[in-house]
């Protein structure tokens, strides 16, 4: 997990187009969260939970992505996309 805070982190940062002020501090604070968990014995039984849990949102940001990407799907699947947006929000 602690590797994957730092690709994200990296790229977001590097790739103009994903280097927005939210989506650097949503993986910062991602990859602080990783650094606290893995390096001290806090809440270790929990943390394939707590991980799984941040991770689990990525699902639905797929589709919004996609949809965002091919506007003619999104208006032709309009719930869909409209549930996956709302289940990212949630």
């Amino acid at each position: 997990m602690l590797g994957m805070q730092i690709f994200d982190l990296t790229t977001t940062a590097l790739i103009p187009a994903m280097c927005k002020p939210d989506a650097v501090g949503h993986h910062a604070v991602a990859l602080v969260l990783a650094y606290q968990l893995t390096s001290t014995g806090f809440l270790q039984y929990w943390q394939p939970f707590y991980f799984g849990m941040l991770e689990l949102s990525s699902v639905p940001l797929v589709f919004v992505d996609f949809f965002r990407a091919f506007p003619a799907l999104a208006k032709r699947f309009d719930a869909v996309n409209e549930l996956c947006r709302v289940l990212f929000a949630a």
